[in-house]
């Protein structure tokens, strides 16, 4: 809560740096690529990206609890996370900007865009949701947050993504857990209002041997759009992007140009 309240009492233009790390290369990009982490995750995590992007700024979010800011509460609010982030990803909106989330980042995405669109009645030109069920689905696990330690650290094996020496590691689980569990909470714990789409076009990744969220999950967010809707498939698992980001890049950048073109024009 005090980091909402030291944000909230700042402009949004002076909060841009303690929320978002700018990765860019380039001194001036066509439009913004704004990315939202997977639980655990950090702005690091699309730190290479920006090599793979020419005319892209990329702009990552730095949530409480981690890197640079590891000593600040984590927020396990996903209302309060977006009403704290609006304002200042409405600073970064004077380019045309693409919403990029993996897993809940991807909820992050979808709801801040919502949130967006009803309040300051602007959106990105397209939200890419990537390795998350639509939102009505529930999770083929069952809820982690409020797990005994021995179980919820063998649940985050079954997901994959976490290092496995860092899990084993009991002294840095420790200092981890706090922010795993904090991000589990604040999306296993989400009420979905399914009554809001958005206005932009949606591209839905997904990984083609993800247990997580299977290709039906994935789907699902076609029903919460009323522009296009494109569904891209990758080999591997939950954590496809790991591997597959200069793919997934280079189709973003694909179909960025099509829209800043005036042609919502995708292509897989």
């Amino acid at each position: 809560m005090k980091a909402q309240l030291k944000v909230v009492n700042a402009k949004p233009e002076q909060a841009i740096d303690t929320w978002f790390a700018n990765f860019t290369n380039h001194d001036n990009g066509d439009y913004r690529l704004i990315c939202f982490p997977f639980s655990g995750g950090g702005a690091n995590i699309y730190r290479q990206w920006t090599a793979h992007l020419s005319q892209t700024e990329v702009w990552a979010l730095k949530l409480p609890g981690r890197e640079a800011r590891f000593s600040e509460p984590v927020i396990t609010d996903l209302e309060l996370l977006i009403e704290t982030l609006a304002p200042i990803v409405k600073a970064l909106m004077d380019k045309p900007c693409v919403f990029f989330g993996h897993s809940m980042g991807a909820l992050i995405a979808f709801e801040l865009t919502r949130y967006m669109e009803k309040h300051y009645g602007c959106s990105p030109e397209l939200l890419v949701v990537s390795g998350f069920r639509s939102p009505e689905r529930k999770s083929k696990k069952r809820q982690l947050h409020a797990l005994p330690e021995s179980e919820f650290v063998s649940e985050l094996y079954d997901y994959g993504g976490t290092v496995p020496q860092i899990l084993e590691h009991r002294e840095t689980i420790l200092l981890l857990l706090p922010m795993l569990r904090g991000d589990f909470k604040m999306h296993e714990t989400h009420r979905f209002d399914p009554s809001q789409t958005v206005s932009c076009p949606i591209h839905a990744l997904y990984g083609r041997a993800d247990v997580v969220a299977d290709r039906d999950d994935i789907e699902g967010w076609q029903k919460y759009t009323q522009q296009a809707f494109l569904l891209t498939g990758f080999d591997g698992e939950h954590f496809f992007l790991n591997t597959e980001y200069p793919r997934i890049c280079g189709l973003i950048e694909t179909q960025m140009g099509s829209v800043t073109s005036g042609r919502r024009r995708f292509r897989a």
